[in-house]
């Protein structure tokens, strides 16, 4: 029996609605492609407006999931908003998971489901931030992005070192998502400036453990933790020095309100007496803002090593970043290693 990629809708519950059946049957075929069946837990099909209403119903999937002896990986469909509200299901479970440590079953996704990862990781079972069932599984009906899946393949494969480099190319979001535009490939544009260095200094080496995510979750985890007291754990760091990975959503939001909820997140973190060894920015979707986010960054976090435009979050391709790992940024090769602790 082949082991399996459980799908799950923390966030937003889309895959069961009508018009992602095209999408859901091109992730059944590729993650059969890649080697693996797929396993869908009792709710994750009910639909949006259900899984909205029952943030319980997607806590419930996600144990059933663990439960699954056949599950090797659970896979996010989607981001979303509101991902802070299944937070208290699972902590009414903390013990059950607590007890998963010998059985772990990494978890992917990106965007809203930061707060789930910063859940596992607490918890000390394996995360991947950068990647989801709708935004890369489900695209474009001959191929993944040959950069996402040779990133993808490699982290299937538990392969203890990862290298990331500048892709030469980069993709834009997609303005159709009927059946017939994702059998369209996304419109390509060559890289032109690959990794941007912001530190005062000149480029250097610089390394720590990996910790952060996408910029607009991590401010709302901020403004919400009064609202949800359980929340306020979550933004807790393990590790005494941290290579800080960021990155801004497909809201695109304004320059100042982005370097404003970046210097909270940094707030944040150093109150808790967390060294910062460095910042990956990840590049901004579509281009988007990219020479404004740049100047804001230099201006306000001067101080700080910061290695711009990397391929991580709302932009395409898109690569792994394993929670807790360590990650050095090599300068004179321009490459991110990052070293992981496979479980035998």
């Amino acid at each position: 029996m082949k082991d399996k990629i459980a799908v799950i809708s923390l966030s937003k519950g889309i895959l069961g609605e009508s018009y992602c059946q095209f999408q859901k049957e091109l992730a059944e075929n590729r993650i059969q492609e890649l080697g693996f069946s797929i396993y869908y837990p009792t709710h994750v099909l009910e639909g949006a407006e259900e899984l909205a209403e029952h943030p319980e119903k997607r806590a419930e999937d996600l144990i059933e999931c663990y439960k699954e002896k056949d599950v090797k990986w659970i896979f996010s469909v989607i981001g979303g908003e509101d991902g802070y509200k299944v937070i208290p299901y699972l902590y009414q479970q903390k013990e059950f998971f607590q007890n998963q440590k010998n059985n772990p079953k990494p978890f992917i996704g990106f965007s809203d489901s930061t707060t789930h990862h910063l859940f596992f990781y607490r918890l000390g079972i394996p995360t991947y931030y950068g990647m989801s069932i709708l935004n890369d599984l489900a695209e474009e009906k001959e191929n993944l992005l040959s950069y996402s899946k040779s990133q993808l393949v490699n982290v299937l494969q538990q392969q203890s070192l990862l290298k990331l480099s500048s892709s030469p190319y980069w993709y834009e979001e997609r303005k159709d998502f009927s059946p017939q535009g994702i059998k369209q490939a996304r419109v390509q544009h060559k890289e032109c400036f690959g990794y941007e260095w912001l530190g005062k200094s000149s480029m250097q080496d610089f390394s720590g453990a990996l910790w952060g995510g996408c910029i607009e979750t991590l401010s709302r985890l901020i403004e919400k933790r009064e609202e949800y007291p359980d929340l306020k754990d979550l933004l807790m760091i393990k590790e005494k020095e941290i290579l800080l990975f960021l990155e801004p959503s497909e809201v695109k939001s304004k320059p100042t309100k982005m370097i404003t909820m970046v210097k909270e997140i940094l707030f944040e973190v150093q109150q808790q007496g967390v060294t910062i060894c460095g910042i990956l920015f990840g590049k901004p979707q579509d281009e988007c803002f990219y020479e404004e986010y740049k100047k804001e960054l230099q201006k306000e976090i001067y101080s700080l090593p910061i290695l711009y435009n990397v391929n991580f979050g709302h932009a395409y391709p898109h690569s792994l970043l394993p929670y807790g790992a360590k990650a050095t940024f090599h300068a004179k090769e321009k490459e991110i290693i990052i070293e992981q602790k496979i479980e035998e």
